[in-house]
């Protein structure tokens, strides 16, 4: 075959190769947006369980901080005791659950304020990193953040300078 007779059957045959091409990329692409729909009823069928975590995370964290930083707190306890045997273990990963009883532990055996301040940092630090994983996302977790922080820290930084 010459070099003629190969450019005129490759020539001959670029519709069908081109068209063989763009029927891959249909396939692909529907399958693309098939995965991503699949991903989506996921997501849409975890949201209330998802919503109902970070608010229970949130209510939890928040009763433990008022705890630890006040002496004299009942109230707050009560509270804290009906969502440790209540609501929360519906929610709740092992590393919450262990926060949780040790906090738990530290309000039984009355240890000092500092300890049961550290324990609810130890708390909301889990209840973060938790639902972190639960929505398979980085932004809560606390080098993106941190990494966050400083980047707007470093573009507020110059406006700063210019106002002086």
């Amino acid at each position: 075959m010459t070099c003629d007779e190969l450019v005129r059957v490759i020539v001959n045959a670029l519709p069908q190769i081109l068209a063989a091409l763009a029927f891959l990329w249909g396939v692909i692409q529907y399958f693309r947006a098939e995965k991503d729909k699949r991903e989506t009823r996921k997501l849409e069928a975890r949201k209330p369980f998802l919503e109902l975590q970070l608010m229970l995370y949130a209510e939890v964290c928040h009763l433990a901080a008022l705890i630890a930083s006040s002496a004299d707190d009942e109230g707050n306890e009560q509270k804290f005791y009906e969502m440790f045997w209540g609501r929360m273990p519906l929610v709740e990963d092992k590393a919450v659950e262990r926060a949780m009883v040790e906090f738990e532990n530290a309000l039984q055996s009355t240890r000092g304020q500092l300890e049961l301040q550290k324990l609810s940092l130890k708390l909301a630090h889990s209840c973060r990193n938790s639902l972190s994983r639960s929505w398979v996302t980085e932004i809560w977790d606390s080098h993106y953040l941190a990494d966050a922080f400083e980047k707007n820290s470093k573009a507020e930084a110059p406006a700063k300078k210019s106002t002086k």
